[in-house]
């Protein structure tokens, strides 16, 4: 499990710029050190962390008052430093120092000013996306006038201004507007947007409220459900893991993976076919209607209101599915007819089939799989099934009113109905994360797989994934992956500016992801607008809001 951090923030003046930047890289909770409060309570509250990021904020006031802390401020720095691991970073004059006993500090960051940059790159700093190279100018304390670490960046993610990597900010800006635009005419209550070029954030916003009620504003560390983004972000790495390993060949049929499809109509199946589809499958399948009864409500022989070994799948907030339904929703799929016509026909059927099989092969649970081996060592901590496990439900963004199936405000459970069936676990849908996060994961594939020094995907399989190989017949869509339309008729999931090389997905909720190898562009749009307050808000699609977002972006380019 990943280290746990506190930020502890001290001072006169806010360090909201500092911590939001910190919590951009892990999730860190947030404590406020003030002389009033009972210092004894902070102490119990922070002795459960591995380690404490605590920051002096003072104001910018003149250089060359007397710069020292009160005798409280630095008894309880000494007693917090001998009991815990602690990063020290002064905003504020170097002579803060003579009042500080740094014996049992592991790290000294001098920032100077408190300024909202310095801030900004302070945080990076601690977390290697930039150079240290300040010396001290006065010797202070146990340090002498030129001491001073130089340390090298150790990594490339960083967030930089646009016109470092050639985008200008004042074109970018007209996001805002069309953003702030689209939430006051209620298309949707709010959005998360990340735009990174060569791997650096270059915009990063998140705009409106949780909901039309205008109560919980949306912040960068929030979760959105990703609806079929898990496509690609947790299946498509998933089967290139398995390709990579040699047991998965996208040749093979279904009947050679399982053998519940010999004798049926789908065991002639192909894999690619399936990832592309074009296998024939039904678009869309209802199986939540199976469960309800004839009032249109939950069966009471298949729901429980607690959970059992009989009942173990969480569908949403006190409703528990039966273990044995699972094996009914597959019979549905194979009993279901196949289309005449072999076409692209957009389906998560083949998603469903290859569960059990993907399962067994992991030997491993799905969710843990992912985490362990592909978003904890891209440090992406917030992407994650069941994230009510992880985070609390006032970090997670509402979906759906579901008054058809559930009865409740959907949040922190999967919005898509067969995902919850499964328990929230699904190949097609029940991922969640910010927009941060499902960048860095986006810029893993951009860089063919390898995420500082280790390889986490060969950048030929990446490629394989990422090519339309059917495009020729018509089908723009790569294995898993969504591409660019290349029918000039068609509505497709991206702007007309972008390559034919770049590569996506969208989800049902109102999402957003998209790689594009020949600008180094990553953008993600993540909202709840196409499924709140109902399914019946189509505004976010019929007004194009993402795909005008992206175009933006692709006309800021400075050529």
């Amino acid at each position: 499990d990943s280290l746990k951090v506190a930020c502890l923030l001290m001072g006169a003046n806010s360090g909201d710029v500092y911590y939001n930047r910190i919590n951009s890289y892990l999730p860190v909770s947030k404590y406020i050190y003030s002389a009033e409060l009972d210092s004894s309570i902070l102490f119990q509250k922070l002795d459960q962390y591995d380690l404490i990021i605590t920051s002096l904020h003072y104001p910018n006031n003149n250089f060359w008052e007397q710069h020292n802390l009160t005798i409280s401020d630095s008894i309880f720095l000494d007693k917090l430093s001998k009991n815990n691991n602690v990063i020290l970073n002064i905003f504020g004059h170097p002579r803060l120092l003579n009042s500080i006993n740094v014996s049992n500090i592991q790290a000294v960051v001098l920032s100077y000013q408190n300024s909202l940059d310095f801030q900004d790159l302070s945080a990076q700093l601690l977390f290697g996306s930039i150079n240290a190279t300040g010396k001290l100018p006065i010797s202070i304390n146990q340090f002498s006038a030129g001491d001073g670490l130089f340390l090298k960046k150790s990594r490339d993610f960083q967030f930089s201004l646009p016109i470092e990597v050639g985008l200008s900010i004042d074109s970018l800006n007209r996001i805002d507007t069309l953003v702030n635009h689209a939430i006051s005419e209620e298309i949707m209550p709010g959005c998360q947007i990340v735009v990174a070029r060569e791997g650096k954030v270059i915009y990063q916003k998140s705009f409106g409220y949780h909901t039309y009620d205008s109560i919980v504003l949306v912040r960068d560390d929030h979760l959105y459900d990703l609806a079929s983004i898990t496509k690609i972000a947790a299946t498509a790495p998933l089967l290139m893991y398995l390709y990579s390993k040699k047991s998965l060949n996208l040749n093979k049929k279904l009947k050679h993976y399982s053998a519940i499809f010999k004798n049926t109509d789908k065991a002639n199946l192909k894999m690619i076919d399936i990832f592309t589809h074009q296998a024939r499958l039904f678009p869309w399948l209802p199986f939540y209607k199976k469960t309800l009864n004839e009032l249109g409500e939950l069966r009471s022989d298949l729901y429980n209101a607690s959970y059992s070994s009989n009942f173990p799948f969480h569908v949403a907030k006190n409703i528990y599915l039966h273990k044995n339904f699972n094996d009914s929703i597959l019979n549905y799929i194979i009993d279901s007819d196949l289309l005449v016509e072999k076409e692209y026909r957009y389906s998560d059927l083949g998603f469903y089939l290859m569960q059990h099989i993907v399962e067994k092969k992991i030997d491993n649970s799905i969710p843990n799989f992912l985490s362990q081996n592909f978003y904890y060592p891209i440090e992406a901590y917030r992407i994650t099934y069941h994230p009510l496990e992880k985070f609390p439900i006032n970090k997670i963004v509402p979906t759906e009113n579901d008054n058809y199936f559930r009865k409740q405000l959907i949040q922190g459970y999967v919005h898509d109905q067969g995902a919850a069936l499964f328990g929230g676990v699904a190949l097609h849908a029940g991922l969640f994360t910010n927009a941060t996060d499902l960048m860095k994961l986006m810029q893993l594939y951009l860089d063919g797989g390898k995420y500082e020094n280790m390889h986490l995907l060969s950048e030929k399989i990446l490629s394989k994934f990422t090519d339309a190989p059917f495009s020729d017949s018509g089908n723009r869509r790569g294995v898993v992956f969504d591409k660019p339309s290349i029918d000039p008729n068609e509505d497709g999931p991206t702007c007309d500016s972008i390559s034919l090389k770049s590569f996506g997905h969208s989800g049902w909720t109102g999402t957003i992801a998209w790689a594009d190898p020949k600008e180094e562009i990553v953008y993600v749009f993540l909202s709840n607008g196409r499924a709140f307050p109902d399914g019946d808000n189509m505004r976010l699609v019929k007004e194009n809001i993402r795909t005008d977002i992206q175009k933006i972006i692709y006309n800021s380019i400075i050529n």
